[in-house]
Parts: C-alpha cells; structure tokens; sequence
C-alpha cells in the first residue's frame, strides 16, 4: 500500500472526510502526516458542526507544547470558518508548534550557548582564503586544481573543531558547501595518519551515509577530487553488488554508501567496520523521511564507539535529536541557519519567485513559452509530480530545446550517464521527479520551473533551491491551476519569499525573439564530430545559390522547431 493510501485510511478512520482532509495533504505532505498520525500530532481540521481544532498528542514529549499551541475556538466561531479558513489557520498553528517544538530541543541540547556556533552564509573575510585555513600542501593542491580558492564559512567555521577530532552537528541545507565542509577535516585527518604510518590499510576508516544513489555519487566525487590519492568507493543499491564486494577486498580508504546497501554488505560478511574512525551522516532528517532511521542506528552500533561522528541536517526532528544525544560526545552545533530559517523553510533571498495561474489542460502547451522566454544561458530543471508527466513534459520540450528525462523508472547506470551529460552542458533542460532529483548538486542552474506545486512547502523551498547556488541569483516559476492559487500565495507567506512576481503567458513576440536568442546557443552545443555529417550538406546549400544569411536564418528557424508563428492565448477563457 502507498504511503498516501495508509495515510488516507488513518484519516479516515480519525474521523476526517476527504474534502478537510485534502488541504493537510496540500500543507503537509504524506511524509509529515504520517509522523503526525503516528506520534499523535495531527490537528484535525474538520467541517462537521460543532467541531474545531485539536492536538491530540499522545507522547509526553509533545503534549505540554501541543496544548499551548493549539487551543480550540469557539463552535460558534468555527461555524463560520470557510475551508480556506481551517487551512491557513492548520497552517498558521503547525508553523507556531514547530517553532516551538524546535526551539525547545535545541536549548536543551545546547542551553548554554558555548556549544553553538552561528554563521553568516554571506560572510566574506580574508580569513576564508585557502591559504589562511591550515590546509596542508598536498590538499591545497587539490583545491587550487578545481578553481577553488577560498571556502565558504560553513566550510571554514567547521574544520577546525572536526579537525581536532570534536563531534559536530552541521545544520545547513543543500547548496551550502556542506559536502567540502565535512570532507576537508576527515581527508586531512586520514592523509596525516598515513604520513605518520604508511602501512597500508585494507578496511574503511570512514564511512559516510546519504540518503539516496545520487547524493552518495556527488559526495563521493567530493571526496575524490580533494583527495585523489585516497582510495574512496561508492556504494548503493542498484548496482551489481559483486564489484562493490571486490572494491572492498582491494582495499579502501573512505566508503560512501547508502544504509540499505551498507546493511547489505554488512549481512554478506563483505564489510568489515572495526577500524571505522570518522563516521559522516549527511542529510539526517532526509535520511529519516525515507525510511533508513533503523539502518542507520544498527551501523552506528556497529562502529567502534571511539569514532568521531559528523551529522549534517537542515532540520532537527526528534530521531535526529535521539542520534545526538545517543551517538555523539559533547557536539558542537555549527548552525547556517538558524532558528528563524529552520522554522520556516525560508527561501533564499537571492532567488526570484514568478507565478503564473494556467489550466491544467494548456500546461503542456504553455511551458515551452516560458522556457523559450525565461531560461537564460545556464541549466534549467523542471520538476513533475509523477514519472509519466514527467515523460510527456520532457518529449513536449524536445522540440524546442535539448531535454533529457530523470525519474525511478529510469536505469540507475543511464540515470548516472543522464546526470553527467547535464553537468557538462550536453543539454540545457533536465525534467525530473523529486524523488529522482533529492540531493542534486549541479552548478549554475539558472532557472527552476513547478509544473505543478508540490503537495507540501518543504519540496517547494528544495526544489526551488536547486538554482541560486553560492550566492548566484536565481529564478523559479511555480505553475498552478485556478484551484490552487490561495495555495500559491499561502506558499509564499510560508517561505517568505521576497521577490515575488505574477507573470502571464508570454506574448508570441516575445517568444520569437527569445526563440531566436536561444538558437545561437545551441550552436555551441553541437558536437564536432556530429556536425562533420551536415559538412556536405551546408556546402550543397551555398553552391545552390541561397544567399547565406537566408539560409543561416532557415536553419535557426528550423532548429527551433517553431513552425508557425504563435498565435496569442488567453488563459482565462481557456
């Protein structure tokens, strides 16, 4: 059964008609709801007479907070609350208990103050240059070899404590530097190590955990580039598991993998964690989300408890908590956010928000407009609800700009191949799923686009967080139906966007120009080797006697995949 199924069963059961239960779907998202339902957090949003908002918390560590933030109003109030009504005001109290609840476990964990370290994400100071960091030679090589000059300050305010060998807890989001952050300290670490012993070593003395294939992939490239003479290995379901098992028999140095695949290669006898000295949990709370909590519990048994552990979450559920307190020794928060952003979810100043209201039915038709008109010179992802519209957008934008597909159907080794090609500007638009899409880590994405809004706000600050990257300007446009506008707005308040811009279909002008800008950029991705086949063909055009820049024009015209001018669209009458 689905997540959403079981979900909707427990609703039902709960005493909720489907059209009061639709909006906590809309709010919260099945992953949240079925935490709610299961530790008894769940507000209740009725229409029924008489009936009015409730907590019914049923575990001592939620009840005292869940009693002061949701106070039941009056019958006669609530008779004349709208649906809308009941959803901003679901919305408004889950905001004021979280807040709430957050606040109170982390002054719990760090009350007095000289256990937390909070930074600015846009902190520049000399002291970030690589030469001013205590690097040693060989790994500020590394750096300087991949254009890196100075660190970002999660990386800079976290290496020194995890270099002298302290537990840390890392709250910061994607796209923060995270990655470099923990890497940096465990690769200077295990290089001083081998300095002082060169005796080679067959067994991990690092094992780092993500939630998903592609994170894993991306860290695992992290650690390689900074440290090229370690032996790092990555390792995930999908994947044969005979080559990971000789991987491990050849010997490495730092294992990045998934809980599911670690688990299994722990029950094969193939991995081998007694030497395990540094252990990295990064994106804990996604980690939770997808149901790895109890594999990550068993492999930190399993490791030796003097190891050093490094945890990186943006949020601080309570099974994060639990993992602190459980696994870790005196830990020092190094916190990006703050409890302001980890309340809210708030979207990154430095990205601007266009929406535009369109039917259902002209979505297809409208997006290639706004791609034409809105993508700039970068990358562009467009995320889909489901695998098959996630298909249909991505053959429909074919025709106008190179577009590669990313969802679960997909086969893990051509998913890779389709993740590298985008990094290295082989194609311009990559439409994907979220599951598919977690844990991205591409550079330079000028612009994301909702085909639809996502069922709950967290995706819609993850998706959108994909563009405007290191301080980089970015751009997100969120499509909705007529039906979910208020939902739009209730976003926004939620995110607290700053730029924010409602925008119409684009005018055909406006697309032909923009088509035509486009062009000559795809100029710049053609192959060489492709373009020696059309060679005969262009020299067969200029001896026939068209005028060149005719029949450059043509060409464009004919690469656009625009066949006839656009006709304008009323999306109101549509």
């Amino acid at each position: 059964m689905s997540q959403y199924a079981a979900n909707t069963q427990q609703v039902l059961r709960r005493g909720l008609n489907p059209p009061a239960a639709q909006p906590l779907y809309a709010l919260r998202g099945p992953q949240l709801l079925s935490r709610e339902l299961h530790t008894g957090t769940l507000p209740f949003v009725t229409n029924r007479p008489g009936s009015h908002l409730v907590a019914a918390a049923h575990n001592e560590r939620a009840s005292s907070a869940a009693a002061r933030a949701y106070s039941a109003p009056a019958a006669t109030d609530e008779a004349f609350m709208t649906d809308s009504d009941q959803e901003e005001a679901a919305a408004d109290l889950e905001a004021e208990f979280e807040a709430e609840k957050n606040s109170r476990s982390l002054a719990s964990l760090f009350g007095d103050g000289e256990n937390v370290i909070e930074i600015d994400a846009e902190y520049q100071d000399e002291a970030l240059k690589l030469e001013n960091c205590g690097l040693s030679d060989v790994t500020l090589e590394a750096l300087k070899t991949r254009g890196i000059t100075s660190l970002f300050p999660i990386q800079k305010h976290v290496y020194e404590p995890a270099n002298s060998g302290r537990d840390l807890i890392g709250r910061a989001k994607t796209g923060s530097g995270k990655t470099l952050a923990f890497a940096l300290p465990v690769i200077e670490r295990i290089m001083l190590q081998d300095a002082e012993s060169p005796a080679r070593r067959n067994i991990p003395r690092c094992i780092c955990l993500a939630p998903t294939r592609e994170l894993a992939k991306q860290v695992e490239r992290e650690f390689k580039e900074s440290a090229p003479k370690l032996r790092t290995g990555c390792f995930y379901g999908g994947a044969p598991i005979q080559g990971q098992c000789a991987e491990l028999r050849r010997g490495i140095d730092i294992m990045v993998g998934t809980p599911g695949r670690v688990i299994d290669l722990m029950d094969r006898g193939d991995l081998n964690l007694s030497e395990v000295q540094y252990v990295v949990l990064d994106e804990a709370d996604t980690m939770l989300d997808v149901g790895f909590a109890d594999d990550i519990e068993r492999i930190l048994s399993d490791v030796p408890a003097s190891r050093q552990t490094l945890l990186f979450s943006a949020t601080m559920p309570q099974w994060v908590q639990k993992l602190t307190q459980r696994y870790q020794r005196n830990p020092l928060l190094v916190d990006l956010i703050g409890e302001t952003g980890a309340q809210s979810g708030k979207l990154a100043d430095n990205i601007r928000v266009l929406g535009i209201q369109v039917p259902y039915s002209n979505i297809h038709q409208v997006l290639p407009d706004l791609l034409t008109v809105y993508a700039g010179s970068g990358k562009i992802i467009v995320f889909s609800q489901t695998k098959r519209d996630c298909d249909a957008i991505s053959e429909s934008l074919k025709r106008t700009l190179p577009t590669e597909a990313l969802h679960g159907d997909i086969a893990q080794n051509q998913r890779e191949k389709v993740m590298q090609r985008f990094r290295d500007g082989k194609f311009s638009v990559l439409v994907a799923t979220d599951v598919a899409a977690r844990g991205l880590d591409v550079p330079d994405v000028d612009l994301v686009i909702h085909s639809t809004l996502p069922q709950d706000i967290e995706s819609f600050t993850h998706r959108s967080g994909r563009t405007g990257r290191a301080g980089k300007s970015g751009t997100t446009i969120a499509m909705f139906g007529p039906r979910d506008r208020q939902y739009f707005h209730r976003i926004m308040k939620q995110v607290k966007a700053t730029n924010v811009e409602m925008i119409s279909t684009p005018d055909p002008k406006a697309v032909m120009h923009a088509s035509a800008r486009n062009m000559l950029r795809r100029l710049d991705l053609v192959d060489a080797d492709i373009k020696a086949f059309f060679d005969p063909a262009a020299e067969t055009v200029l001896a026939s006697g068209y005028d060149p820049k005719d029949a450059l024009a043509r060409a464009l015209a004919a690469m656009s995949g625009i066949n006839e001018v656009p006709q304008p669209r009323s999306l109101l009458t549509q």
